[in-house]
């Protein structure tokens, strides 16, 4: 890009919603090979981790569901992002550490990665191409050192990470050449093409050295005039530079160009460029005004479908996240080009990729899993492709009868079930098929199960006191449970959780029958602190906190665990429920939770529901998690949470947390309805409420199911995680 001061009137500031968490999922992706993948509806999207963490920015989907702001690209067709490079930027932000985490949740999202090297500690394009404040003064055999050094770094790191590449820019905008005064060409300074290509062969080498199968691109500015690029390539082919693809940028404001113009002329330079060179094209940056969606959406479904049909490998659009008073000018100042709402949703202008046609794709491949005999398994391979495609599943390479959706339960599983499932889908833009996953299906005494509930809420008085819900029992079992519950207050003063409930009493009540237990105060019990170690809650060290807990055997059946203030006090509660079954004790026929719930008034920002639970034994689990909001008006509960978002997250050994999947509205699901209606889950109806559910097989391991007001909304909400059997 040219420069960030453009002569369009910005828009006023808007006001900022709170801080949003960026869940950076790592998945294992294979890289698609080039000859297979789809064209690269792209995003350069380099400033979404700064203008979350510095401005509070919160992207949303069209829908007005708050999302990481790679997901809401994605939900407008794009499935390729673009990252720029900087050695020791001012602020951290573009370095490398950053970079990785942005390639990263890309991976974790399918969509392949263009890494953008600038070879500057800030921007450079065009005629500003000043070398990092490192690398001043070096001869050319130090730089060309230098950059090998930086691209070897970089990609390394993306590696190291499990992350991968699909191509390599060197040099952004580089007309001029780079790093000057040793690579600059065609100006004052000119050196000539040697130094350049030089510079040039020393980043390729390290590229191909890290990443064979990465494509190597020179970009330039100024796709429209095709003679630049004749001089250019012309003069770096003579000079023995190596690349791969040929880059350019499209903007018809940079260019003085109406639109049409504008794709007219740069589908000419991209056919010339294929001819003339015998390397395949990519416009790697276009962007038009975003004060014009309509325009926006003409021009760049014009120039998506002219570079297809021109054989490029993709369009890109410069930073398109950008809405409201971004970029300040402490962050190079107004950009006029972006492609979102000043509500933070994408534009109708970026609806042109979608509607041009996505081809189907793999976000992350279908993960192997290990299922205990004669569970239930959910396998999942749903592609986001434009338009929605059609799927068929395969078990050793022959389709599987019916299975004609993104999602596979197989219930009842056995050996004959297991294999390797595959899932295709295919559209009209084109197919892909998903990478072998395994499905194992063993005998086991420590099958897949649910161990733990926690939830922590503000505790209020009457209605407004928190209730935790459990169910014991599970088919084929018999006999009594051992519990830990405990209800926190005092304690979470250690982790600087303010407001604390100052003197929590749990109750425990259970099915008819059932004598209540009610607690008041731990007391440094010796079996509080065992169990609790057993199941690895965190550790009381005060015997004398108010702090309740009790260890309990509990028979079969529905019960509840509350927490309020013992003298009608209020604040903030943790109340846990473990599965104390000693080590080595349990068995398929031992009693489990089979269902957890906790109800809970919903704010915003940090005061959400949260509802953390634990998959234990050694195989994985299939889970039916639902967040309720209007279903609750059935059982006159007031002030329910009207629109209710249900994410499901991953708690990593690093105490970051990766976002599997979400849900806004369930949609009438058969399929969900089917599965709630057979683990005794109250009936929604048949009508599609705006309720949430989501169904997935996880394997071992701490989760959350975070439930909040999908526009900010608040009010009550009932959260459930129940074993499909």
């Amino acid at each position: 890009m040219r420069g960030l001061r453009l002569p369009f009137t910005p828009r006023t500031s808007n006001s900022r919603g709170a801080r949003v968490a960026l869940a950076l999922g790592i998945l294992a992706c294979s890289p698609l090979a080039a000859q297979n993948a789809p064209f690269a509806t792209g995003a350069d999207a380099s400033w979404y981790t700064q203008m979350v963490h510095d401005s509070g920015y919160v992207f949303r989907t069209q829908q007005g569901i708050p999302e990481p702001c790679l997901n809401v690209l994605q939900s407008v067709g794009i499935n390729a992002v673009r990252l720029r490079v900087w050695l020791n930027p001012a602020g951290g932000w573009c370095n490398q550490a950053d970079v990785v985490s942005k390639a990263l949740a890309a991976n974790a999202l399918g969509q392949r990665v263009m890494i953008d090297f600038h070879f500057s500690d800030t921007w450079a394009s065009g005629a500003n191409q000043a070398p990092p404040a490192a690398w001043v003064g070096y001869g050319l055999s130090q730089m060309e050192a230098a950059v090998a050094g930086e691209v070897s770094s970089v990609l390394g790191a993306i590696q190291a990470a499990g992350g991968s590449v699909a191509w390599v820019q060197l040099g952004n905008e580089i007309n001029s050449g780079m790093l000057f005064p040793l690579g600059e060409v065609g100006g004052s300074g000119n050196t000539g093409f040697g130094n350049l290509a030089g510079l040039i062969n020393a980043g390729y080498g390290a590229v191909k050295a890290v990443f064979p199968g990465a494509q190597v691109i020179v970009h330039l500015s100024s796709g429209e005039n095709d003679s630049v690029f004749e001089w250019f390539f012309d003069n770096l082919k003579a000079a023995g530079g190596r690349f791969d693809v040929i880059g350019m940028s499209a903007y018809p404001f940079w260019a003085n160009l109406p639109w049409q113009t504008e794709v007219t002329q740069v589908v000419a330079t991209l056919n010339d460029m294929k001819a003339r060179y015998g390397v395949p094209t990519m416009v790697c940056e276009c962007g038009y005004a975003e004060s014009d969606p309509a325009d926006t959406y003409s021009y760049l479904q014009a120039l998506v479908q002219a570079a297809r049909q021109a054989g490029a490998l993709g369009v890109f659009y410069w930073e398109p996240e950008c809405y409201g008073s971004w970029p300040s000018a402490a962050n190079g100042g107004t950009y006029a080009m972006g492609a979102f709402t000043s509500s933070g949703e994408p534009s109708a202008g970026l609806n042109a990729f979608a509607d041009s046609g996505v081809a189907p794709y793999y976000p992350s491949q279908t993960p192997s899993v290990t299922m205990a005999s004669g569970s239930t398994v959910l396998l999942s391979a749903p592609s986001p492709a434009f338009p929605a495609p059609s799927y068929q599943w395969s078990l050793n390479g022959a389709p599987v009868a019916g299975a004609t959706g993104p999602m596979l339960l197989l219930a009842g599983a056995t050996a004959a079930n297991a294999g390797a499932y595959t899932c295709a889908a295919t559209n009209a833009a084109g197919s892909a098929t998903s990478a072998p996953a395994a499905l194992s299906v063993v005998q086991t005494p420590n099958p897949g199960r649910l161990v733990n509930l926690s939830t922590r809420a503000q505790v209020g008085t009457g209605g407004s006191i928190l209730i935790a819900g459990f169910v014991v029992g599970g088919p084929g079992t018999s006999g009594a449970q051992t519990l830990l519950l405990r209800g926190s207050g005092p304690a979470l003063a250690a982790f600087g959780v303010s407001g604390v409930l100052p003197d929590p009493q749990l109750t425990l009540n259970g099915p008819p029958g059932f004598a209540a237990l009610v607690k008041e105060g731990w007391g440094g019990s010796a079996a509080v602190s065992a169990a609790a170690s057993q199941v690895g809650a965190f550790a009381w060290t005060d015997p004398t906190s108010h702090d309740a807990a009790l260890v309990a055997t509990v028979p079969g059946g529905a019960y509840t665990a509350a927490i309020a203030g013992q003298g009608g006090d209020t604040g903030v509660a943790l109340a846990e429920v473990y599965d104390a079954t000693p080590a080595g004790a349990y068995t398929p026929s031992t009693p489990r939770l089979i269902n957890l719930s906790a109800r809970v008034q919903v704010g915003s920002a940090g005061d959400i529901l949260i509802a953390g639970f634990v998959v234990g034994g050694s195989t994985s689990k299939t889970l039916l998690v639902r967040a309720s909001g209007p279903a609750l008006a059935a059982f006159a509960v007031p002030g329910y949470l009207p629109d209710p978002l249900l994410q499901i997250f991953r708690s990593e050994s690093d105490g970051t947390s990766t976002l599997l999947q979400s849900s806004k509205g369930w949609g009438g699901s058969a399929q969900t309805a089917s599965v709630a209606a057979s683990v005794g889950a109250f009936s929604w109806g048949a009508s599609a409420t705006p309720d949430s559910a989501l169904l997935l097989t996880l394997p071992p391991g701490a989760y959350t199911a975070q439930v909040s007001g999908a526009t900010g909304d608040t009010g009550v909400a009932l959260v459930e995680v129940y074993e499909v059997p």
